[in-house]
């Protein structure tokens, strides 16, 4: 079933758009024609315009977010596996969208949605590397873009705060960098088992009179198979600190790879 209106409607062989509609997205399928020559390319979208893209060895990395790895050998391999009908939605989307040619939405539900590499059962490298990524998204503190890797009913408890569900978190994040800011976190995976992760973390902030912290804490964590966050469950302590012990000094963002992590800095 296809639906051409999802980005507008648009006068046929121009550019004159005669109902707006949706800009493409990060992770839509879009089809357009190769500058080499003819051939039609079908590509998923990994950036749009003002992201900032690298790739540092086989991970891409997105506004200095590590995003989930498609270039490895054995992602590859997965990719180009025949997808059963329950793996893979049946309904897409397409859109004129002017130069880039047609957009193909897929229209998902939670079963259907993409994979949040690595996925469990987990091992020690996968972890670490589920860690790091967690740890990146969280010092972009875009509430948005931290929600995404997160099931549509997850359940937290953060501190004395239980919220259920994305928007729940996505408010909870919101008030949280309100309040803490220049946020700066390094987590640490401490042990993982099947679909479960426990890490131990420290962030440092401060709140509007310039009072620094350094926040120490403990989570629990279970994931669905597609590797999305189901649960989550965190403890933590405030110690108030001065602003010459801070340890954390990095650009607001994400961690340099050759900055010191928690057992490195003793922490």
């Amino acid at each position: 079933m296809i639906d051409k209106h999802i980005c507008g409607v648009r006068v046929p062989f121009s550019l004159t758009h005669l109902t707006n509609g949706e800009n493409p997205a990060r992770g839509d399928i879009i089809v357009f024609d190769s500058p080499r020559n003819s051939t039609s390319l079908v590509k998923r979208l990994i950036a749009i315009p003002g992201d900032t893209v690298a790739l540092h060895g086989e991970q891409l990395i997105v506004n200095g977010v590590a995003s989930p790895n498609m270039y490895s050998a054995a992602a590859r391999s997965q990719a180009l596996r025949p997808a059963r009908p329950s793996e893979r939605a049946t309904r897409l989307l397409e859109v004129d969208t002017g130069r880039v040619g047609h957009c193909l939405r897929p229209i998902v539900s939670e079963e259907l949605m993409d994979n949040k590499p690595p996925v469990p059962p987990f091992s020690p490298e996968s972890a670490a590397q589920k860690v790091r990524m967690a740890e990146d998204a969280w010092n972009t503190r875009d509430p948005d873009r931290v929600v995404l890797v997160y099931t549509e009913d997850t359940r937290w408890r953060n501190r004395a705060e239980f919220p259920v569900g994305r928007e729940q978190v996505r408010q909870f994040l919101q008030r949280k960098w309100a309040k803490e800011l220049d946020y700066r976190l390094i987590k640490e995976l401490w042990t993982c088992a099947g679909n479960r992760i426990a890490v131990r973390f420290a962030y440092e902030w401060h709140d509007d009179s310039t009072h620094w912290f350094r926040s120490y804490g403990n989570e629990n964590w279970e994931f669905t198979a597609q590797g999305y966050m189901s649960r989550r469950y965190a403890s933590i302590n405030d110690l108030p600190i001065a602003a010459a012990d801070r340890k954390f000094h990095w650009p607001l963002g994400r961690r340099p790879d050759d900055h010191p992590g928690l057992s490195d800095l003793g922490l």
